[in-house]
């Protein structure tokens, strides 16, 4: 990427880490993201018992925390967080695609959800009942998967930064 030398843009360049390193935090964010439904849906299906409000919910806590610093270095890894006016035109480019891919990615879920309920509870609204259990779970993996799959296509396929002293 192409930076020119003013102070903002040449610290969000030292930000930026290998490919490496952002699989990783995409992994980890997937991780925690997965790791934070499943306790989510214990919660639900043990609702108001001391297990639920003493272990369960803390651990569920940490986990969003965990997930969002991750998240944060992620965001800062690939520049999915850096003003927009700080961004150069291909790296607009990248981010403004990255966003699209998310929206369809969460567009793709709400739609599997809404076939999945019309399929299973049939065309008779009266009929339809959501098991209120999955509620939360189903709710939670839509929204983290809007917030976080522009930072993951960006983590996992932007190429690795030419400093300025490998470019002749």
């Amino acid at each position: 990427m192409s930076f020119s030398n003013d102070a903002p843009t040449s610290r969000i360049a030292r930000l930026r880490a290998s490919r490496g390193r952002r699989r990783v935090y995409a992994v980890l964010v997937v991780l925690a993201m997965l790791a934070a439904t499943v306790l989510l849906g214990v919660i639900n299906f043990r609702s108001g018992t001391t297990l639920a409000l003493a272990v369960l919910l803390p651990a569920f806590l940490v986990l969003v925390v965990v997930g969002m610093v991750i998240s944060t270095q992620l965001g800062r890894a690939t520049g999915a967080n850096h003003r927009y006016r700080n961004l150069d035109e291909r790296q607009r480019f990248e981010l403004d695609r990255a966003m699209r891919i998310g929206h369809h990615v969460t567009a793709g879920l709400m739609l599997a959800v809404f076939l999945v309920l019309a399929v299973l509870e049939g065309p008779s609204p009266e009929s339809v009942s959501f098991p209120e259990e999955l509620f939360m779970p189903v709710l939670w993996v839509i929204l983290m998967a809007h917030t976080s799959i522009p930072a993951l296509y960006l983590a996992w396929t932007q190429p690795d930064e030419v400093s300025d002293d490998e470019q002749v």
